[in-house]
């Protein structure tokens, strides 16, 4: 991080083989920045504006702004006593995570007031010998589940994989020859890298396979730097800075590495971390309540896809491993329960309170030659007995699928295994 007028430490390019630590940039120091050399063209217009949030090492605080007008939207949120070169949202996009210097902590920043949370767990396992260095950079991979982690170390950067939930982390592979100070995954599941000691953006495989030089970025890369995608058109966003206050909002090119500058950032006066606020759907909900197996000889189970974000949209429920060209449609409420054998069923009913159905047109459904179905669930609108209501950001629903089945001949019914989503 740069050190402005707060005194803060800084992340600068090492000259030699030691990374440092802290590395005040000094009143006395002179930069010559001869912008003839960069990219400061007008980038071309942009795709839908996306939220960005983020973390001023130079002014010690949160702050909120988006990728249409970024300096104009620029909104200081909190001040932050801990500095955070790693920060990200999770794949859904409902949940800031950023770990911190020293020691190196898991906390969550507040999407809406800046806040940190109380400390979370330590990450443990990014030691892979050498120098022990500092974690730069943190993404989150599109798949739900994994997170990705750099580790910068003077002449090398290691790659690491793990949960922030939890802080546990394992070594993938080492990065020679670069500084990296920031990662970030496209929505493909392609890792890039922003190296400070080389100016150039890297391409990162996951698995086997070398590290290839994008190319150069054309932007004098120092101290602290921030990079995301917009997964909505993967577009590569970067908050990259120079040293005594001066910056640009830009575009990265993942084919040439070329910075696009977007707009000059040096007005702010800052030095910035930052996450683009977009989500991929991923599976959604968790399990609960013990079925009965149909005549199937196996128990109908059910699954949710999307994002449980209320303003997102909807929530795919799937219900499978169900009886062939059966029909059947889904319950919910905002209560948990078991009945065993309500109304003569052969299942058990996993909900209680006031119990909503979807039976309107097109909801009532055919398993089919697949022995599944689906249907599109909209927190906005959640069937109840009195009408259809919106859930509440916090709120847990409970869901569950019913349908008919025979057993010797004899007509009965069953029913899937639980849900519960928590909307947010």
């Amino acid at each position: 991080m740069d050190g402005g007028a707060s005194g803060a430490n800084c992340i600068a390019r090492p000259a030699v083989d030691v990374f440092p630590l802290a590395t005040p940039e000094g009143p006395n120091a002179v930069r010559t920045l001869s912008f003839a050399l960069f990219s400061l063209a007008s980038a071309a217009p942009l795709a839908a504006q996306a939220d960005i949030l983020g973390f001023d090492f130079r002014n010690d605080r949160t702050f909120r702004s988006t990728t249409s007008s970024f300096v104009d939207d620029y909104t200081p949120l909190a001040s932050v006593a801990i500095d955070f070169f790693a920060l990200d949202l999770n794949a859904t996009a409902t949940r800031l995570y950023a770990i911190s210097t020293a020691p190196n902590r898991v906390f969550t920043i507040d999407m809406t007031t800046g806040l940190l949370s109380s400390p979370g767990p330590i990450v443990t396992g990014i030691f892979n010998g050498g120098p022990n260095g500092i974690v730069t950079g943190l993404t989150a991979s599109p798949d739900g589940q994994t997170w990705w982690l750099s580790r910068a170390a003077g002449s090398f950067t290691d790659i690491h994989s793990g949960d922030v939930e939890t802080g546990i982390f394992t070594f993938v592979r080492r990065v020679d020859g670069e500084t990296l100070i920031d990662i970030a995954m496209d929505s493909e599941g392609n890792l890039f890298g922003l190296s400070s000691s080389n100016d150039r953006l890297v391409r990162i495989p996951t698995g086997p396979g070398s590290v290839t030089v994008v190319g150069p970025v054309n932007y004098p890369v120092e101290f602290a730097q921030g990079m995301d995608f917009d997964w909505d058109d993967d577009t590569l966003y970067a908050t990259l800075y120079s040293g005594g206050g001066v910056g640009a909002f830009a575009t990265l090119d993942t084919n040439s590495g070329i910075a696009t500058i977007v707009e000059p950032t040096t007005s702010l006066d800052a030095e910035m971390e930052m996450a683009v606020v977009t989500f991929v759907d991923v599976d959604v909900g968790e399990t609960y309540c013990d079925a009965i197996p149909n005549s199937t000889a196996t128990t109908g189970s059910l699954t949710g896809f999307g994002s449980p974000r209320i303003a997102d949209g909807s929530v795919e429920l799937t219900a499978a491993q169900l009886p062939l060209n059966s029909f059947g449609y889904f319950l919910c409420s905002r209560v948990s329960g078991f009945v065993a054998n309500p109304g003569g069923s052969q299942g058990n009913l996993c909900l209680a309170g006031s119990i909503g159905r979807y039976v309107g047109p097109g909801e009532i459904k055919s398993s089919g030659l697949a022995g599944s179905f689906s249907l599109d669930v909209s927190a906005g609108s959640l069937p109840q007995p009195t009408g259809p209501i919106s859930a509440v950001s916090g709120e847990t629903w409970y869901f569950q699928a019913w349908h008919r089945d025979g057993v010797g001949g004899a007509p009965t019914s069953n029913f899937t295994r639980g849900l519960s989503i928590e909307f947010l």
